[in-house]
C-alpha cells in the first residue's frame, strides 16, 4: 500500500486530503472506500487529513508501513482528472525527489527524464536539487492547455 498527501484550496475554500493507494488486480480486490482507475492495479482512497511537506507526507507514510504514491505514466494522467473531478484544484506530493541533477523516483532510484511527456512545460528546468519534490498537478486554469501537463517540482518544505 502506498498513500499521499493532496492540498486543495478554490473559491469554496480550502481542503486536505491523504490518498493512500493499495495494490490490488481488479476493483473487488479494493477494500471498502477505495477506487481503481481504468487501467490501474492500484487502489485508491482519499480522506481529511492535515497539510503536511513532502518530508511529513514521507513519514507518515513510513508509520503507517506503507509508501508514498510513484503511479505509473499511464495511470497519472487519470489519477490527475479524477482528482480534480472530484476535489477540484490541487497538487498531490509523489513519491520523487531531486538528487542535485534529476527528479528520481525514491522506491527504485528510477530517474525522470527531464524529456519525459509528463512534464508541465519548461519543467524540470534547474528545479532538481534535493530542496524539490515531485508534484501531481491538478487545475482548471490549465487543463486545456497542457493536458499532459501531470508533473511539476516544488519545493519539498511548502506545504
Amino acid at each position: 500500500e502506498t498513500h499521499f498527501k493532496l492540498h486543495v484550496e478554490n473559491e469554496i475554500g480550502a481542503a486536505d486530503y491523504l490518498v493512500i493507494l493499495s495494490e490490488a488486480r481488479n476493483p473487488i480486490e479494493c477494500q471498502e472506500g477505495f477506487f481503481m482507475l481504468d487501467g490501474s492495479t492500484q487502489c485508491f482512497k482519499m480522506y481529511d487529513d492535515k497539510t503536511r511537506i513532502w518530508k511529513e507526507a514521507q513519514t507518515k507514510c513510513h508509520e503507517e508501513k506503507l509508501l508514498t504514491a510513484e503511479p505509473t505514466n499511464l495511470v497519472a494522467p487519470t489519477l490527475r482528472k479524477y482528482i480534480f473531478v472530484k476535489n477540484g484544484d490541487g497538487g498531490v506530493w509523489l513519491n520523487a525527489q531531486g538528487n542535485g541533477e534529476n527528479m528520481v523516483w525514491q522506491q527504485f532510484g528510477t530517474e525522470i527524464s527531464s524529456e519525459h511527456p509528463l512534464w508541465w512545460p519548461i519543467l524540470p528546468g534547474r528545479w532538481y536539487s534535493k530542496k524539490y519534490c515531485l508534484l501531481l498537478l491538478s487545475y482548471r486554469s490549465n487543463w486545456n492547455s497542457h493536458p499532459n501537463g501531470t508533473y511539476i517540482t516544488f519545493p519539498c518544505s511548502i506545504s
